[in-house]
């Protein structure tokens, strides 16, 4: 495991994980579940991390403890606590927020359904965030309670988390909702990281049909950083069959 803070580069919005030695699986989760849910509110997102820490610390000062064998560990608590912006950081921010699951799933099932459209059915003129968000609409959120239903919310949810889109995409074909107990797999966690990287690269450089402009703006994206030990992991997903007649219809009324 890196022994590094991660630094947000100037030109470009990296994601910015604190990973200090031996931390704890969940705690690299909540970041990443963190910027999904508030993309462009920091200081949501640090109330977040610093309950997490603040929690540990209440935990362990009730504990009775022979000695002071756990001093080690509320030192590194207490300074991970402090270097996420301690009390101020839970002052900025209610930090308890829930998090915005329909948002997220609806997003990724976008830019996953753009992918499939764009690789495995050339013949409908390729993928569009307009497609994606008909097919959602009319089949996708029948099945998936948590998928927003109604178009104008599908693109009131792109609209304020494209910038996660490729965090999303992953989620919804790994995760799928929130877990209690995310384990300590940390395998899992760069098979995840992994998957949001292929579709960083994907959104970044595909220009839907008649665009100027790619689907992910580069230059607003929470971009994965280029760990050299992230698994290749080329990932389009085919539609369900089901979905097929949904989108020739939309494809031939469109013409």
């Amino acid at each position: 495991m890196p022994e590094m803070v991660i630094r947000l580069p100037e030109d470009v919005p990296e994601l910015n994980i604190l990973w200090p030695k031996d931390a704890r699986i969940d705690f690299l989760w909540l970041q990443i579940y963190g910027y999904m849910g508030w993309p462009h509110n920091d200081a949501e997102r640090s109330a977040q991390c610093a309950r997490f820490f603040a929690a540990w610390l209440a935990a362990f000062e009730t504990e009775v403890l022979e000695g002071d064998r756990m001093a080690p560990h509320r030192q590194y608590l207490r300074q991970m606590f402090n270097g996420l912006g301690g009390f101020k950081a839970l002052l900025s921010a209610p930090g308890n927020s829930p998090f915005p699951l329909e948002e997220v799933a609806t997003v990724g099932h976008i830019l996953t359904t753009v992918r499939s459209i764009e690789v495995h059915h050339p013949e409908l003129r390729g993928g569009s965030v307009k497609k994606a968000i008909f097919l959602i609409d009319e089949f996708i959120s029948t099945v998936n309670p948590q998928v927003k239903q109604n178009q104008k919310y599908i693109r009131e949810a792109w609209a304020k988390f494209k910038d996660v889109a490729h965090l999303a995409a992953a989620f919804v074909l790994t995760t799928h909702n929130m877990r209690e107990d995310i384990g300590d797999d940390l395998e899992e966690f760069g098979v995840f990281l992994a998957i949001a990287k292929d579709f960083e690269m994907f959104g970044v450089s595909f220009y839907p049909h008649a665009q100027k402009r790619p689907l992910l703006d580069p230059s607003r994206i929470w971009s994965v950083p280029n760990y050299p030990w992230l698994p290749k992991i080329p990932c389009a997903p085919r539609l369900h069959k089901d979905n097929l007649p949904t989108l020739k219809r939309y494809h031939v009324d469109t013409m």
